[in-house]
């Protein structure tokens, strides 16, 4: 909608706008085509992270393992776009910068933050649990360390013992075969026994106990040597079984260690997740307060959406006149531009008007960078070459979207220098 020019102000003639600018400088007025601004505000619908719904999920599978094509999946997906549920104005309200103006189903959003704050407490709970567990290894340590030290000592005494069997059985051997001997000796004096025994030989009652107790020694040897004989393997056996088993004790030692220190890698990741686990739920937030909109500017409603409608991210949902004097763009050339500054007065005349009418302007922006205008911009000079946008307010209103011819003053005393320089 475009606004009607008011032509009581408007009957202004050029010469006498100039003429009260209190000009000094001799220098004659820049002369440029501009554009009337369009005043209408057009609020968009924002753009929400919301999960989307798979609608091929459960459709059968062709031969060739891919999904069976779905056109509704491809035309529409869940969460990209957003239902209007409350319409708070109507076409031709005049409304506030910050007044509400609509509200967007929020059930999604609400979802979402209360899923953020369960994926925080997961996150922020994971630091302690891998606490727990780097304790845990401490445990295992100690209890390995006493294994081992047991194991360790084990190992001495059967060592030593395996040494003294070892070292005890040629002694044994060699007692056994002194015993035997000294058996054979008694054995074969007995069986030879003289009529008359001389002096200092042992009587044939005294050979036969001694002969007892020489085969009742041997007998004791041989059953040392015999259990001596068993042991030995045995122990060596038990030996090789503790000594593996040491050697698992270290290998877990070592693998406790690294485990802890894997712990405590994760448990580092887990403290920057839990720092940022606040980010998803104050992002969630932002988007609730997304779902309100509210009037970016002063002015009155154009166009509203409807209760009702879904409406995709980018969208149009309100269209707003914007209040207060219009706009009007230009390009100046840099010739031009060194001649003008801020608050320069302007007059602006539309071939719709009569001869000697204009509306009075003010210069109320310098763009602060050059860039090449649009083909369909008038400038002094070719369009290769670089323009400077220009802004000016004009005092009355002008119809949206209209070339105009605007004469600039220029005649300030620091005429020449950008925004960007002031």
């Amino acid at each position: 909608m475009k606004p009607r020019i008011n032509t009581g102000i408007a009957a202004i003639s050029t010469l006498a706008i100039l003429a009260v600018a209190g000009c000094t400088s001799t220098n004659a007025p820049v002369s440029v085509v501009g554009t009337v601004v369009d005043p209408v505000r057009t609020v968009a619908m924002p753009s929400f992270s919301v999960a989307a719904v798979n609608l091929d999920a459960g459709f059968p599978q062709t031969t060739t393992g891919a999904v069976t094509p779905n056109t509704t999946a491809s035309t529409y997906q869940v969460g990209t776009t957003q239902l209007v549920s409350k319409v708070g104005v109507r076409q031709g309200d005049q409304v506030r910068a910050g007044q509400q103006l609509l509200a967007l189903d929020s059930s999604a959003l609400k979802l979402a933050i209360t899923t953020a704050k369960a994926d925080q407490s997961v996150t922020e709970a994971q630091v302690d649990v891998l606490s727990a567990a780097i304790a845990d290894t401490y445990d295992k340590a100690r209890e390995v360390a006493a294994n081992t030290t047991k194991v360790t000592d084990a190992i001495a005494k059967l060592t030593k013992t395996l040494a003294d069997l070892k070292k005890a059985k040629p002694q044994l051997k060699l007692a056994r075969t002194d015993l035997a001997s000294k058996l054979a000796a008694a054995e074969n004096l007995l069986a030879h026994y003289p009529p008359v025994p001389p002096p200092g030989v042992p009587s044939k009652a005294e050979l036969t106990a001694a002969i007892a107790k020489l085969k009742a020694g041997i007998a004791q040897l041989d059953a040392k040597l015999a259990q001596v004989s068993k042991a030995i393997p045995k122990l060596t056996s038990g030996l090789a079984t503790a000594r593996s088993g040491l050697a698992k004790l270290k290998s877990a030692a070592a693998k406790i260690t690294d485990a802890r220190q894997q712990l405590r890698n994760l448990r580092d990741l887990a403290e920057i997740a839990a720092d940022s686990a606040p980010i998803p739920v104050a992002l969630a937030e932002v988007q609730l307060k997304l779902a309100t909109i509210t009037a970016p500017v002063d002015g009155t409603v154009t166009w509203v959406a409807g209760v009702g409608d879904r409406l995709a991210s980018g969208a149009p949902v309100v269209k707003i006149a914007e209040a207060g004097d219009p706009k009007i763009t230009a390009w100046l050339a840099p010739s031009q531009l060194a001649k003008v500054c801020l608050q320069d007065s302007a007059a602006v005349v539309g071939d719709w008007m009569p001869p000697g009418v204009g509306v009075p302007a003010k210069l109320t922006r310098i763009s602060a960078t050059a860039d090449f205008p649009p083909s369909s911009t008038t400038t002094e000079e070719t369009h290769l070459t670089r323009a400077v946008q220009v802004e000016l307010t004009a005092e009355a209103s002008l119809p949206a979207g209209v070339p105009v011819v605007i004469s600039i003053s220029g005649c300030h005393p620091a005429a020449g220098q950008s925004e960007q320089d002031r």
